[in-house]
């Protein structure tokens, strides 16, 4: 196994990047509550800072918890509509919680190595679900066979756990120059649905903020950050981003959804129900291979999923995480 031959689009979710260490919504959610709970903690007085107002970081805290939504972003996606002090506030307070949470250790440890958790809680359990080298292994090729991945990553989380993986993994397995890797890495395009905090330094500037992958953060490098996260509802018109993400997912002759929770915003975001109408324009027939993760699903929720999908997608058995969908669907192995 090597490349892959039809055109593959992977859309990912929070569950796509849990097992380096970050959160899924809910984790996510419970953590920016947790450190925002006392106007003493960290978090709270680095966003004091940063220039936000104690009382409205307060307000948002309460609010949040209060909301019962089970995303920040659901939350601020009907926050933006009453109070827009929340969504930056909101925005900044997930920079925190996920900048905090790259960690190089978690990308690159040993499955029987014993994680180092100095910059935080890491549970060797997540071991066991890592994909990206797996991946890596299937795609890796000739240095310059490359660039002829036939691969293309939607991702709606604002980690950048996946791109500086693959940038290592490439620098290290050929040896190749740095300055050699970025122009293969646009062949292998990481497409950030709703942005990312920042971009890496090797990355082609294009005047967005610049940081390494490193958890070390203070008021400033959280801020830039946060400019460049956007929240699902509040952009107008839509993020360029939706628009080459659905023409990616037009073009794919084969779609896989890992880690990903289904939400009808963000199937509504890629245009996944018009894409699915439509044929392939890659294949002859017009046909196109859709399967999905749906890790922990009950029985009606799959079969609310699928509707929403409109029956044309596999979803993999409920004990399947990304790691064993891709190992075990039989369409993927060509």
């Amino acid at each position: 196994m090597s490349k892959f031959r039809p055109k593959t689009v992977f859309v990912l979710g929070a569950g796509a990047s849990w097992p380096y260490g970050f959160p899924t919504g809910v984790e996510l959610r419970r953590e920016i509550l947790r450190n925002l709970s006392s106007k003493n903690y960290d978090d709270f007085q680095m966003l004091v800072n940063a220039g936000f107002d104690g009382d409205a970081i307060w307000a948002f805290y309460n609010a949040f918890r209060r909301s019962q939504q089970d995303s920040i972003d659901a939350f601020l996606t009907w926050a933006a509509k009453q109070n827009s002090s929340f969504v930056d506030i909101g925005r900044a307070a997930i920079a925190q919680a996920l900048i905090r949470r790259e960690v190089e250790d978690w990308l690159f440890a040993e499955d029987d190595e014993d994680v180092p958790s100095r910059h935080g809680p890491y549970s060797n359990e997540r071991l066991k679900f890592r994909w990206y080298r797996y991946l890596w292994n299937r795609i890796t090729d000739e240095f310059q066979n490359l660039r002829d991945a036939n691969v293309t990553f939607l991702t709606f989380n604002y980690d950048r756990s996946l791109e500086h993986f693959l940038f290592t993994a490439i620098h290290n397995t050929h040896l190749a120059e740095e300055g050699s890797v970025p122009s293969v890495m646009e062949r292998i395009p990481v497409v950030h649905v709703h942005g990312r905090i920042g971009q890496l330094p090797w990355q082609k500037n294009s005047g967005e903020y610049q940081r390494a992958y490193t958890p070390r953060l203070d008021s400033h490098v959280v801020m830039k950050a946060a400019e460049w996260i956007r929240i699902p509802g509040t952009e107008s018109p839509p993020d360029q981003q939706h628009h080459r993400a659905a023409a990616e997912l037009y073009q794919a002759e084969r779609i896989v959804f890992l880690g990903f929770g289904y939400h009808p915003d963000n199937l509504r975001t890629l245009k996944v129900p018009e894409v699915l109408q439509q044929g392939c324009p890659q294949t002859k027939d017009g046909t196109r291979y859709v399967c999905g993760t749906a890790y922990g699903l009950k029985e009606a929720e799959r079969h609310l999923v699928l509707t929403q999908l409109q029956g044309t997608t596999e979803l993999l058995p409920a004990s399947y995480d990304c790691l064993e969908l891709l190992r075990q669907s039989p369409k993927l192995a060509d």
